[in-house]
């Protein structure tokens, strides 16, 4: 992968970021993973899915699972989140304290193919708030 490559991919997961914050969502460091765990955290995945692209956890114990956000036809139902199962079903899924806080989400296009291989980071020591941010 090339250097323009990668950097386009961390200009577009900044910019999920920045809009996310235009919007009045809360954006902390956290959002963007450590180096060591090769992913970004669940806001950052979320963003990505409500774009329409797949996400996935390193920390899942079944393949080929992914979360993606459902929008209804029907005007008086809401989106929500929908997860392919390791057996190939679908259910509704509703996020885990653990799955809220992690910082190895991936995200995937339409083929399961990833589309940020060299994700963007902020330094953070988690459980320390000694991003920029702070405890926030």
């Amino acid at each position: 992968m090339t250097d323009r490559h990668v950097n386009a991919r961390r200009q577009r997961a900044a910019r999920i970021a920045i809009q996310a914050q235009e919007e009045g969502e809360a954006v902390h460091t956290q959002a963007f993973a450590p180096r060591m765990t090769g992913g970004v955290g669940f806001e950052i995945a979320l963003g990505f899915a409500k774009m329409g692209y797949r996400a996935t956890r390193k920390g899942w114990n079944g393949q080929n699972m992914y979360i993606y956000v459902v929008t209804p036809t029907d005007p008086e139902l809401l989106p929500y989140l929908m997860m392919k199962t390791t057996m190939g079903t679908y259910v509704p899924w509703l996020a885990s304290q653990t799955d809220l806080l992690g910082h190895d989400w991936m995200v995937m296009d339409a083929q399961g193919a990833e589309i940020m291989e060299d994700y963007p980071t902020i330094p953070y020591t988690p459980g320390t708030g000694a991003g920029p941010l702070g405890n926030q």
